[in-house]
């Protein structure tokens, strides 16, 4: 229960970044390196040429440029993330035919955005709000109508405003993509050959245009996991302690449970039972209460991030998967357990002698 828990807490930073960003739909998104002359000069000349750079399947264009957005995750600290805003209704209804988040009759005119409704609670904002931004939690330099809460997960927006300045073009598939699906153990993914053709594409052009900043949906996730990496340290560490203090304690308890049998097990060595099928009956007895405990450390568990996500929801925060590492962290936390426990009990068991009765 503690490591998958603390699994979920030490990578929730991760976890939103996940939902917000492995949509199906892959893309490239390019900016300039920074705001002076010579790399704008070098940001017009690849749009002048972006045709070039369409694959098989990609050959949606869009323009505009990034809002950021600053929300507090569950670990309490202060997390962000970048939102595409296009800059006419034009590349607007583009995106909206591709992205299954944004409803179909959903019109957006200049200055309006469509939000998440877990992006609203971080916000504190409700539909058709003027989003003022008194707090400074985001980079809209205008004021911005809500014109639309989503029923999406995670923290997503999208909007339109009409600006002189196009600062990011976006290569995307022209197909709709997939929703988002949050499993039990993540989110659903949608690599295909296409993407493996834009992941080439962000390397050429990021040769040919060094001045220019060109990431992929995959690019942005491999420097996110390098960013939590620090916390997944940590988990390791927490999980070391947790592993050794249950060690002791779980021994103890059942050291004095066979302590109690002392006499059932001299029995069995007096009428001639072999020492490894004592082993195969405590390594029974062990593995049943160590399934009876993971079953109801999962149901605990279980009921306790349900109450916790409820509770969270207000803030725009949840639990939204157990990651990977957590499910690892609590097989080794068990594993490392269960053992000792089996062996050091044979060991003590081989001991006992009936003639001691």
């Amino acid at each position: 229960m503690v490591p998958l828990i603390a699994g979920m807490y030490s990578d929730c930073i991760y976890s939103d970044f996940a939902i917000n960003n492995q949509r199906g739909t892959p893309f490239i998104r390019i900016t300039s390196r920074g705001n002076s002359a010579e790399t704008r000069d070098a940001f017009s000349e690849f749009c002048s040429h972006i045709d070039d750079y369409k694959v098989d399947g990609a050959t949606t264009i869009l323009y505009g440029f990034d809002v950021a957005c600053n929300y507090e995750c569950i670990l309490g600290q202060e997390c962000g993330s970048t939102y595409f805003m296009c800059s006419s209704t034009e590349d607007y209804h583009k995106l909206r035919a591709i992205l299954p988040e944004i409803p179909d009759d959903l019109e957006l005119g200049d200055h309006e955005i469509a939000i998440s409704k877990y992006l609203a609670n971080a916000l504190n904002v409700k539909e058709g709000d003027v989003f003022t931004d008194p707090d400074d939690m985001t980079t809209f330099t205008d004021d911005v109508i809500i014109k639309k809460v989503l029923d999406c997960e995670g923290y997503q927006c999208f909007g339109v405003i009409e600006d002189n300045y196009q600062g990011v073009a976006m290569i995307l598939r022209d197909t709709p993509a997939k929703p988002i699906k949050v499993g039990l153990f993540g989110v659903s993914s949608d690599t295909d050959e296409v993407s493996e053709a834009l992941e080439d594409t962000v390397k050429k052009i990021s040769s040919e245009y060094p001045k220019l900043l060109v990431m992929s949906n995959l690019t942005d996730q491999d420097d996110m996991i390098e960013q939590v990496g620090m916390l997944r340290y940590v988990l390791v560490l927490v999980t070391i302690l947790v592993t050794v203090v249950l060690i002791i304690t779980v021994n103890a308890v059942f050291t004095a449970v066979y302590d109690r049998r002392r006499f059932e097990f001299s029995l069995y060595k007096g009428i001639g039972i072999k020492s490894s099928e004592i082993f195969k009956k405590i390594f029974g007895e062990v593995l049943i209460m160590d399934g009876l405990g993971i079953f109801f450390g999962v149901l605990i568990t279980s009921v306790v991030v349900s109450i916790l996500n409820a509770v969270l929801f207000e803030n725009g925060q949840r639990f939204w998967y157990v990651p990977t590492i957590a499910v690892i962290m609590a097989i080794v936390c068990n594993v490392a357990v269960v053992l000792p426990v089996v062996f050091m009990n044979w060991r003590r068991v081989k001991k006992y002698d009936v003639t001691e009765f």
